[in-house]
């Protein structure tokens, strides 16, 4: 999902949200030095890269990753950090996946760092996972097709992008976001400009108020060009 926010006459910034690790990003910013910000775990964090800051900042504590990890030893879980992604069972096509050896070992070491859980299992297995993940408080639950998604509560894009537009006195209705994934739904049903690219999801399609060039195309480019030049 990219994110142009228009802050004043002839003035924008650009934000990027990733399901790669922070230096993956970073690293993809030496194409496009433009980036202003970087948001990761759909909103868990938001980095001013300008200012070599943090805005926001939710981790899940220790004690709740254990209890995922206990309810769940029976599927395939992904612990996301800043950094990379582990996986208990098999590894799984993302940027910077590794395999976790021990968990005790893993989880005291990255202890302060986890940001998301995946658990990778199909929808007809979620009913009893869900209903165990729900005793536990603070955590918000996604159920997906294929994996539940666990971040801290209160977290979300939405949340993120309102608490720092908010901090800069701006409105959503100064943003566009161009965006392929379902995931970005809840922010394309926001007062923002959404765009679509166009081999985007169906649902998001319908939702969105323009549809761009493919994500195989130049869609960034051909967004800037039109509305910011």
């Amino acid at each position: 999902l990219i994110v142009l926010i228009s802050i004043g006459l002839c003035k924008v910034a650009f934000g990027v949200t990733s399901t790669r690790g922070f230096q993956n990003v970073l690293d993809y910013n030496r194409d496009f030095l433009f980036i202003d910000y970087i948001i990761l775990f759909d909103g868990a964090y938001f980095y001013d890269v300008n200012r070599k800051k943090t805005i926001v900042d939710q981790k899940l504590s220790l004690t709740t990753t254990k209890r995922i990890n206990k309810i769940c030893s029976d599927y395939n879980t992904c612990f996301y950090t800043l950094d990379y992604c582990n996986c208990t069972k098999e590894l799984l096509p993302i940027d910077s996946a590794r395999l976790i050896g021990d968990f005790k070992v893993f989880s005291e070491f990255h202890k302060d760092s986890i940001y998301k859980i995946e658990i990778i299992c199909t929808k007809k297995n979620q009913g009893s996972l869900i209903d165990e993940l729900k005793k536990i408080k603070d955590i918000m639950i996604v159920s997906l097709t294929d994996r539940i998604v666990i971040q801290k509560d209160g977290t979300g894009l939405v949340p993120s992008m309102k608490e720092f537009l908010e901090s800069k006195k701006l409105k959503m209705n100064q943003v566009i976001v161009l965006g392929k994934d379902e995931y970005n739904m809840a922010l394309f049903q926001e007062d923002c400009f959404a765009i679509a690219v166009e081999d985007a999801s169906l649902k998001l399609r319908r939702v969105a108020d323009e549809v761009t060039d493919s994500s195989n195309g130049n869609p960034i480019e051909t967004v800037i060009s039109k509305y910011f030049q």
